[in-house]
């Protein structure tokens, strides 16, 4: 979103937050953010949304992983391994810990760091639709997906319906691909 938002407000600087989503739609309703793209549908007659996208999870493997051969991977199967994990992930941070209590994720906070290591180690780690639609796989990796429902969200582009005027032309651009 934030390549589309830079071109249709050229000239005013952009900030954005790749924190978990969960506090967006309070931030909105107090002004804090203009618009937000969120996971979950908006309620309330004071938001004005669109979805804008959705998303699927992986697990990324070396052809070596027994797992690396299943069709499918629930989150449990991973309980128990190693896994190199980017810190700042939005609200996936989140979304496999509950399944996963015995998993020790490797948090790397510079994601140069992280594909250093992904590159040069055999430890899973969790890739996007997006990258792999985006042709953006790692090499030498196979992708097996995530089929517990937590792995698959929808995204939603939203701004409060007093401010919907304001964006018109960015909503009537974006579609349900945009983020995808």
């Amino acid at each position: 979103m934030t390549p589309i938002l830079n071109n249709f407000f050229a000239g005013l600087t952009i900030s954005a937050d790749m924190t978990d989503d969960s506090s967006f739609l309070e931030k909105l309703e107090r002004r804090i953010y203009q618009i937000a793209v969120v996971h979950e549908q908006p309620k309330g007659e004071q938001f004005h949304w669109k979805k804008c996208g959705h998303e699927d999870l992986f697990i990324s493997l070396m052809p070596e992983n027994p797992l690396a051969s299943q069709s499918e991977v629930h989150l449990s199967d991973l309980d128990g391994i190693s896994i190199l994990l980017l810190s700042r992930i939005g609200f996936w941070a989140n979304t496999h810990r509950a399944k996963t209590p015995n998993t020790k994720y490797l948090l790397q906070v510079e994601q140069g760091s992280f594909w250093e290591l992904t590159m040069n180690s055999s430890y899973p780690v969790f890739e996007s639709s997006y990258h792999i639609r985006h042709g953006q796989t790692l090499p030498g990796r196979i992708n097996v997906p995530l089929v517990d429902e937590e792995c698959h969200t929808d995204y939603y582009l939203v701004t409060l319906a007093t401010e919907y005027k304001r964006f018109t032309t960015l909503f009537d651009h974006i579609t349900e691909t945009t983020v995808w």
